[in-house]
């Protein structure tokens, strides 16, 4: 069989037919394909098995299979069978492959349909594919954050659990440090105690040497001297009676003299006045005593004769040196009578009599040979001197320790303070220096010098001549200069001088950074708290007062607030002046109580009170931060301050060239934890710097440090070396501060946050690597010692309170605190600040300072530890007390010209040295002594005037005052009926009272003279006279001699013996028993309380001249009222001088026993109850119910007193037990006399009233009844 063509039609329907389109040449690499191994056999068995064989091969194999099954038995032809189907095959092998392929192709075909995947399959494969990826990624997400949920809650667990072990460590290490600062503070104080005994036994030890020396000096000079000493008191008496007796033949002779020489010359006399002679000075003096020797060494017929010279020699003197005495203390020995006389005729054209103040007596011919000598002028009340020169003056005092200091004539006149030279209303100069002419005779020789008073001031009065006028340069070249028709007069206060002659003095006129005083730690200071300001909270009384006196000064806004219209203005001024003193003096002050309602920096209603206090202070310096400025915690903050972190101690604005001075920051807002603000005293690190290591202490004071500010388009920079010291250009250096000899230092710069890298060029001190190394450490040791406990003051401010510190003084810091940054619209820290130029506070200061005090005077106080001066008020021995003729007229001239001028202080209106005050003297008087920094006082020279002064110091007035009152209460109280006295009742107490007063006077007198060299070491009694050395300890040994002696000589003679016993008894106890104990035992306010107890049993010894009968139970109960009253009275005195007492070496209760010293104190004020309840109304004396119910409420008030000063052992518990022992004494006696039965029965009898009826019921009943 065969395969058809494409055409033929007569293939049957099993062909395949070919189409020829479909036929294509096979390529290369398509036959390459093909030539694989093709199983050729299996390959035609499977397309015979599919029927894939032509018609014919099929008729054949049919018909063979028919004959196959017809005869199964022929078998015999199967090679014929077989060779006809190979025929057949054969016949048609493409017809048959090609069956083959069909069949393979469709097989295939099946095999990759079923194979393959459809469209939609496939997307529902991809879609599933997604569905499963998104589970997965959804199942990791989840995972995911599982997981780092887990993990979160793991780091939160174990953050708390660092935290809460971070927060042991620090509760830990907190504890540690405060068993460790309790441990060392409880060995400071150990070792402070040990110290302090040691010293106290040194001490002890020293003062019993210096006893014992004494006493050995006493005894050696006792038995040499005694003899000598009491004959020589006998010798007195009798030379002052010849002395009394020469100067009144003297006095007598001179006023004859005097008379002749008045009526020969024509002139008239006063009678009545004496002549200025009669005021002998110390030359006619010693020519009187002269003739003593002849007289007391030879009694005999020369005696007549040398009388006779000594008067011969005195009427030459007098005739022939009459010195001139001015009535306001100018002695001059140069002005010849004539110029005397037309200066006192010419003045003001009025004419002066002879006898007139200033020029009443005439020069002898010794005045030429005074010439050759400096002229001297005298001020009057004091010991300053102005010597003359050709070409200038010098003043000098002794007193205030100026040697002669001079003033060239060309000073003075720059220094004029006329009207011609300063303007009237705005106190400018209206000259240069430079129009001063140089090289002539300034002074106009027909106008010498003198003293005169202006304004109740002594003023040197200097003329300068016309001729050398002093003109403006300016005027002359540019204006019409009116020529000088007289010379120009101008008087300079004596205080002017002094202040520009006396450095100390001149210091004090600045007062400012050279008004600090000294430097202060730590141990300085004080601690304090207060609470958050609320405008609720009341006021405490005493606030101003002891934060005034506080070491750092705590002042509240209330007091120095400038729009309160009802306050006083007096203790406005008062209280601002006591901050702006601490600020100067200690370099910061607190306010407290300064309203936080008001945060505003712009001027206005809600603008800071901030600014209210600095500009009460001065003016507000702007800087680039402005006016004012806030410190809060920031986030993104451009500065340090405005963080919660750490800041070191530093200065600010360094950077400038003239940093701000003072500096103020007020708290507003504090709720953080932490934060505490840190000062040091930077001067004071400097001291002890220089104490240690003197050489890197120059080294600070030599290189120059860099500060710098680079930051929001600004750039500042400036050097300046860490130790500025205080040199002369600034005005006066001063000298060291107390307790150091450190050079005055004007600032301190130490800022190391803006510190710029160290200058190389041109630097002297920093040229060699050594040179840089040795400042490297100077300045870690200095940084060292600001870290150091003992110079650091801690302080947590509460809201309400402001620091104001000397910004080139103190450092300042503050410690890191806790905030939350997550809120970020909280202020949780809130400071606000501003700058004060430091011109600014010391005007304040000083303008200030002048209302409070006035200038300091011209003598040093001991009043106080500040500075302060007063003038001493003692006459000269050279003055004489003016003379002046009833019928001289021109009593204002006589006022202006020389006056005795008493001027005992100096406040000009202004501390500026160039202003003069005209202000009278007796408004001034009763100011307050002015602050001081010097404990100098000069001994004014004894005198009549001062005698009764110092006789008063001596015996204690007020001591004596009350012991003559307790006396007189008892001689009082003691009943009619019981006085045996021989004199009056007002006779035995005035003789009582005087007697009792002299006794007093000796014992006081003694006291002092054994505690003299204790006495000086206490700022308390440092003023006594022997410790100033006003009186010698002779003198007051005569004084308590001669007091003792003439008391209870008194006593005895116009009172009675027993009362002169125990008056003497009261001065030895007290002075021998009493003194003495006080250094050695506190057994010594037991014997000064019997001391005091002696007073009411002198009284009433006075009135019954016994004390040892049953009558006399109402004396003893007196005496055990004063003896109990004595403790609650002295302990607590004791107990606010204990650190006086313990720095004098006194061995007080308050002092070695504190405890001690407040129960005895309550002990005896509790016993005072039974004494007055039960002791004295048995006695008799008083009506025994009312003193008992009317004394009760006095005696519980005492106690509560001193249960108060017991319970709370503070000294302003003390001060009130004192002043309510000062009160229940005296009325207590007044409540006994009052309660006397004589006096209501002296009443009842004053009034009419009969007191039959009284003793008709007092009658017994029964008599009634008959």
């Amino acid at each position: 069989m065969g395969l058809t063509g494409a055409g033929s039609s007569s293939s049957g329907p099993g062909d395949i037919d070919f189409d020829p389109r479909l036929h294509r040449p096979a390529s290369s690499q398509s036959l390459q394909s093909l030539q694989v191994p093709f199983d050729t056999h299996g390959f035609v068995k499977r397309l015979e098995t599919g029927g894939w064989i032509s018609a014919a091969a099929k008729t054949q194999r049919g018909g063979a299979s028919t004959k196959a099954g017809k005869g199964k038995q022929a078998q015999t032809e199967p090679a014929a069978q077989e060779l006809q189907l190979q025929i057949a095959r054969r016949h048609d092998p493409a017809e048959a492959i090609m069956e083959g392929v069909r069949h393979l192709i469709t097989t295939r075909g099946r095999q990759l349909a079923h194979a393959c995947l459809n469209k939609s399959d496939v997307e529902n494969q991809a879609y599933l594919f997604k569905a499963a990826l998104s589970e997965i990624r959804t199942e990791v997400q989840v995972r995911g954050r599982n997981d780092a949920a887990g993990l979160r809650s793991i780091t939160t667990l174990l953050q708390r659990e660092v935290d809460a072990l971070e927060q042991k460590m620090k509760e830990d290490v907190e504890r540690l440090k405060h068993d460790i600062q309790v441990d060392m503070s409880t060995r400071k104080a150990e070792s402070k105690g040990e110290q302090n005994n040691l010293e106290q036994e040194i001490q002890d030890l020293n003062n019993r040497f210096t006893i014992s020396l004494s006493d050995l000096k006493t005894e050696i000079e006792q038995n040499v001297k005694w003899d000598a000493t009491r004959r020589s008191l006998f010798l007195v008496f009798g030379i002052a009676a010849i002395v009394a007796a020469n100067l009144a033949i003297a006095d007598y002779l001179t006023r004859d003299d005097e008379a002749a020489k008045a009526a020969a010359s024509s002139q008239p006399v006063n009678a009545g006045n004496p002549p200025a002679s009669a005021a002998l000075g110390w030359a006619t003096e010693g020519r009187i005593l002269s003739v003593l020797p002849i007289m007391l060494l030879k009694p005999n017929s020369r005696l007549g004769a040398a009388g006779r010279r000594a008067c011969r020699d005195l009427r030459r003197h007098f005739s022939s040196h009459a010195p001139t005495v001015a009535t306001a203390g100018l002695y001059t020995a140069s002005a010849s009578q004539r110029a005397a006389k037309q200066h006192a005729q010419g003045r003001h054209g009025i004419a002066a009599p002879a006898t007139s103040v200033g020029f009443g007596r005439q020069l002898s011919s010794t005045a030429c040979l005074a010439r050759e000598h400096a002229q001297e002028l005298r001020v009057a009340n004091s010991d300053v001197i102005i010597r003359l020169l050709p070409d200038g003056l010098t003043i000098e005092s002794q007193q205030l320790g100026l040697q002669p200091f001079q003033l060239d004539h060309v000073w003075l006149r720059d220094a004029c303070q006329a009207q011609q030279s300063v303007h009237p209303s705005n106190r400018q100069k209206l000259f240069h220096t430079s129009d001063v002419p140089l090289d002539v005779a300034l002074l106009d020789p027909s106008h010498p010098p003198k003293i005169v008073t202006s304004g109740d001031e002594p003023a040197l009065r200097l003329t300068f001549a016309k001729e050398h006028a002093v003109v403006n340069a300016f005027t002359v070249t540019f204006g019409e200069v009116k020529q000088a028709d007289a010379p120009h007069v101008s008087d300079y206060p004596i205080p002017f001088l002094l202040r520009h002659a006396i450095d100390t003095f001149y210091a004090d006129t600045h007062m400012d950074v050279m008004a600090v005083s000294e430097g202060w730690a730590a141990k300085d200071l004080t601690h304090f708290k207060t609470k958050p300001w609320s405008p609720d909270a009341p006021l405490s009384a005493d606030a101003l007062a002891s934060g005034a006196v506080a070491r750092p000064a705590r002042i509240p806004w209330d007091a120095i607030r400038p729009d309160e219209a009802s306050s006083n203005d007096a203790d406005r001024t008062k209280a601002l002046y006591a901050l702006t003193e601490a600020v100067v003096r200690d370099g910061f002050a607190f306010v407290t109580r300064l309203p936080t309602d008001t945060t505003s920096t712009e001027e206005g209603p809600q603008s800071a009170r901030l600014r209210d206090l600095a500009n009460t202070m001065g003016e507000l310096r702007n800087t680039f931060y402005g006016l004012l400025w806030d410190v809060q915690s920031k986030a993104d903050a451009r500065n340090i301050a405005y963080t919660n972190l750490d800041l070191g101690l530093h200065m600010d604005l360094l950077y400038f060239q003239n940093p701000p001075r003072f500096q103020f920051l007020h708290m507003l807002r504090n709720k953080v934890r932490g934060g505490a603000s840190i000062f040091v005293d930077s001067f004071k690190v400097a001291e002890r710097m220089y104490e240690e290591d003197r050489e890197l202490w120059e080294v600070l004071t030599k290189v120059p440090v860099g500060f710098h500010y680079v930051n929001d388009g600004r750039h500042y920079r400036f050097t300046h070396p860490t130790f500025e010291l205080a040199h002369d250009t600034e005005g006066h250096a001063g000298g060291p501060l107390a307790g150091t000899s450190m050079p005055r230092l004007s600032a301190v710069n130490y800022s190391p946050p803006f510190q710029s890298p160290i200058p190389l060029h041109p630097t002297e001190h920093l040229q060699t690597s050594e040179q840089r190394q040795t400042f490297y450490r100077a300045l870690k040791r200095f940084s060292d010692l600001t870290l150091a406990e003992e110079f650091r003051y801690e302080k947590q401010m509460e809201e309400g309170e402001c620091v104001i510190f000397d910004n080139r003084r103190v450092l300042h810091s503050r410690k890191g605190f806790e905030w939350d940054e997550s809120k970020q619209g909280e202020v949780k820290r809130w400071l606000k600040g501003c700058y004060v130029d430091g011109d600014a506070i010391w005007s304040t200061y000083r303008t200030l300072r002048t209302k409070v005090h006035g200038r300091a005077p011209l003598v040093a106080s001991t009043s106080d530890g500040r500075r302060s001066f007063s003038t001493s008020a003692s006459r000269s021995a050279v003055m004489a007390a003016p003379s002046t003729v009833p019928s001289a007229p021109a009593a204002p001239a006589q006022a202006e010209v020389e006056a005795a001028v008493d001027a005992t202080s100096f406040a000009p209106l202004s501390d500026d040295p160039t202003v003069v005050d005209l202000r009278t003297l007796g408004g001034l008087r009763s100011r307050e002594p002015s602050t001081s920094f010097s404990a100098y006082r000069p001994v004014p020279p004894l005198t009549t005037a001062t005698l009764p002064k110092l006789y008063k110091q001596l015996s204690k007035s007020r001591l004596t005052f009350l012991v003559v009152l307790t006396g007189m209460a008892g001689y009082a109280l003691c009943p009619a009926s019981l006085t045996v006295a021989v004199a009056s009742p007002v006779t035995t107490l005035l003789a009582l009272t005087a007697g009792m007063t002299l006794c007093s006077a000796a014992a006081n007198a003694l006291n002092q003279l054994v505690e003299s060299p204790y006495d000086a070491q206490m700022q308390r009694t440092r003023a006594r006279p022997l410790p100033s050395r006003s009186v010698t300890p002779l003198h007051a040994f005569t004084f308590a001699s001669a007091s003792a002696a003439s008391g209870v000589g008194l006593l005895a003679t116009m009172v009675n013996p027993l009362t002169a016993a125990l008056g003497a008894a009261n001065v030895v106890l007290y002075s021998f028993t009493y003194t003495p104990m006080k250094r050695s035992t506190i057994a010594n306010t037991w014997v000064g309380a019997v001391v005091g107890a002696l007073p009411p049993l002198m009284g009433w010894a006075a009135c019954t001249g016994t004390l040892f009968t049953s009558a006399d139970l109402g004396g003893w109960s007196l005496a055990a009222l004063l003896f109990a009253w004595q403790f609650p009275h002295f302990n607590s005195l004791a107990h606010t001088l204990r650190a006086e007492y313990a720095r004098g070496g006194y061995r007080m209760m308050a002092v070695v026993d504190p405890a001690l010293n407040r129960r005895v104190s309550l002990r005896y004020a509790v016993a005072l109850l039974p004494i007055c309840t039960v002791m004295v109304p048995l006695s008799g004396i008083v009506s025994p119910v009312a003193f008992a119910v009317l004394s009760t409420p006095l005696n519980l008030l005492m106690a509560h007193a001193a249960w108060k000063f017991y319970r709370e052992k503070t000294v302003k518990a003390a001060r009130w037990c004192f002043w309510v022992s000062l009160i229940h004494l005296p009325a207590v006696m007044l409540l006994a006399m009052g309660c006397k039965p004589e006096v209501w029965d002296g009443l009842y009898r004053f009034l009419g009233w009969s007191t039959v009826e009284k003793e008709i019921k007092s009658e017994d009943p029964q008599e009634k009844l008959v």
